[in-house]
């Protein structure tokens, strides 16, 4: 139940282990104008907040409302939301911690494969996603 221990105390399950590229493809360019189209896009993941539980639960248990996050890829233009029907990019967690699928963070450089769709009736915020994305680890020295 929310609200019995933090994420920051009990921890998050070990996230998916993401494998090397074995080998490096090219940002496809000009992605934004490839709706339906494979593309591939390299950048970071982080978790983008799509909502939250409104509990009031006063002071005395700071973790009684959950907090659900979508993984993103954080690329030069902006971000793309990443979606697979497995639930593999969600997010959850309270507002002590997030635990994601895969791993996040500025230093973790991805590669991404999949089909782009483009939603231009949707606000800029979750108009672009990538379905069934293929996923890799890039190497630093690349």
């Amino acid at each position: 139940m929310p609200g019995d221990v933090c994420k920051i105390d009990s921890g998050c399950p070990e996230p998916a282990k993401i494998e090397p590229c074995i080998r490096s493809a090219l940002p496809t360019p000009n992605w934004k104008r490839k709706s339906g189209q494979t593309v591939h896009l390299r950048g970071t993941l982080f978790p983008l907040p799509t909502g939250q539980t409104q509990v009031n639960c006063g002071d005395p248990n700071r973790c009684c409302n959950s907090y659900y996050a979508n993984l993103a890829l954080r690329v030069a233009e902006g971000h793309v939301w990443l979606v697979d029907e497995r639930g593999g990019f969600q997010c959850y967690g309270d507002q002590t911690a997030m635990c994601c699928g895969f791993a996040t963070g500025a230093d973790l450089v991805v590669e991404v494969e999949g089909e782009l769709h483009v939603r231009p009736e949707r606000s800029s915020y979750d108009s672009t996603y990538v379905s069934s994305p293929r996923i890799c680890r890039v190497d630093p020295d690349r």
